[in-house]
């Protein structure tokens, strides 16, 4: 995995190009703690019909609208279910929404044509692979991968809560302070692009079951993704915020 280390002081994260980037003005504070510091929606797909294609064999079509909650629409068999959708930077977007005890995420990678779909809730999460048809047919793909085993990152949620995550053997250990240890086994990561990375999956707190999203752009040690299914807090909760390596083995 092509990881670049750049340091971020404080709420400053300087870039590869040496901008540096306000977190304070890039990230608002949310109102739970844990959901911290959460980007914006993006509004840049709104009313835009984007027709799919899946190795499945199914087609649909997703529409996004803003109204003044943004919603998404697909057209076989989805009708305007609130939604979210977070630009992650290279023209890559989340469409992420829930029906709890399922989550569901269309990856949308307009850099390069393709698209995933995720859904997580059931015995074992689904991906479906594609691409979005104004492309045209393509026969790269977004694909699972192992690239982050082997590596400790600490991840910065909020002002006062930091996880530090071990990735080894395709799960994702947790320890945050004063909180008891997690472990998601099963932890999956999808490779978008160089150093982007799509994780997904769920765990058990007592008889709830907890999903997450989240998406990993190693070049800017940043991310964005959602919870869902978790008491207490809306169905879909946005997290964001950003990272520092402990460990790394490439």
């Amino acid at each position: 995995m092509d990881i670049d280390a750049d340091i971020r002081i404080g709420y400053y994260y300087r870039g590869k190009g040496g901008d540096i980037l306000n977190l304070k003005n890039l990230y608002k504070y949310a109102a739970s703690d844990f959901m911290g510091y959460s980007r914006p929606n993006s509004y840049e797909l709104v009313g835009k019909k984007i027709d799919l294609t899946f190795d499945s064999g199914r087609k649909t079509t997703l529409t996004l609208k803003r109204s003044p909650a943004l919603t998404v629409t697909l057209s076989d068999g989805l009708n305007d279910q609130a939604a979210e959708c977070l630009k992650i930077g290279g023209g890559i977007f989340l469409v992420n929404f829930a029906i709890v005890p399922w989550g569901a995420t269309y990856i949308l990678d307009y850099a390069n044509g393709l698209v995933t779909h995720i859904v997580v809730g059931g015995d074992e999460p689904m991906a479906d692979y594609g691409y979005i048809d104004e492309f045209g047919a393509k026969t790269e793909r977004h694909a699972l991968s192992d690239d982050l085993d082997g590596n400790t990152i600490d991840w910065t949620f909020s002002p006062s809560i930091t996880a530090r995550v071990k990735y080894s053997g395709g799960a994702a250990n947790i320890a945050i302070p004063n909180m008891p240890p997690v472990s998601i086994p099963g932890f999956k990561a999808v490779r978008i692009a160089n150093g982007i990375y799509f994780q997904f999956g769920q765990v058990s707190f007592g008889p709830a079951k907890v999903g997450l999203f989240l998406a990993s752009d190693f070049t800017t040690l940043l991310f964005d993704g959602d919870l869902f299914g978790v008491p207490g807090l809306p169905a879909l909760g946005t997290v964001g915020g950003w990272g520092k390596i402990i460990t790394y083995e490439g």
